[in-house]
């Protein structure tokens, strides 16, 4: 949910943040096709470079992984 998405950031939320396997909130959009949410977290600064994942795949890596090709 965009809304969500964008009021977990106003209140302080780190958006290079992982979660326990290592995903960014831009990886896991990029993953999941959602390009509003990826619009926002690039926006609000996330590292389109982030490799923390055990694979060290980008977000841009995950999207192509997932078939997200748009």
């Amino acid at each position: 949910d965009v809304e969500k998405v964008s009021e977990l950031f106003k209140s302080g939320i780190d958006v290079n943040c992982h979660d326990a396997t290592g995903m960014s909130p831009l990886a896991t959009a990029a993953y999941r096709g959602n390009f509003d949410i990826a619009k926002i977290c690039i926006d609000k600064g996330a590292d389109v470079n982030d490799k923390q994942h055990s694979q060290s795949y980008t977000p841009l890596m995950f999207a192509a992984l997932a078939g997200q090709f748009e």
